[in-house]
């Protein structure tokens, strides 16, 4: 686990304190120049707060804006936490001997919706999804 990690963690348990929170667990975190993502299991939606008020406070805990993604094996699910209000024109999952990619297909407009660059969000999906992604645009 490395320091970013361990910052993330510490910033997470401080904000569970203050809020009390105990039906979310951060599963993981993945930091991109524009956003850090927390992938967590449980009641996500108690992490995000009336008025998105924890997830603000973990934003300013960490100094960068936070996306929280539900972990999931549903592919599309953990895509679609991670476009936020980007128009998901489809998903293509391809399995092949070299293992599992997945094709993100998004509404050519929304483009600047998106929380981070594509080729970021990219990185993180595979991180998330555990198969080689692309995201294009149509």
């Amino acid at each position: 686990m490395g320091a970013g990690e361990d910052r993330v963690i510490e910033a997470f348990e401080k904000v569970r304190k203050k809020f009390l929170f105990s039906d979310v667990k951060l599963h993981q975190s993945i930091e991109l120049p524009e956003i850090t993502i927390l992938s967590c299991k449980g009641k996500i939606g108690s992490l995000i707060g009336r008025n998105g008020i924890i997830v603000a406070e973990l934003s300013k805990e960490l100094g960068n804006k936070v996306r929280i993604v539900e972990h999931s094996q549903n592919t599309k699910k953990t895509i679609t936490d991670m476009i936020g209000n980007a128009r998901l024109l489809g998903v293509n999952e391809i399995y092949s001997p070299e293992g599992k990619s997945v094709k993100v297909i998004l509404h050519h407009a929304d483009r600047k919706r998106l929380a981070a660059k594509p080729e970021h969000l990219e990185q993180a999906l595979e991180k998330l999804t555990e198969a080689k992604t692309s995201i294009e645009f149509q």
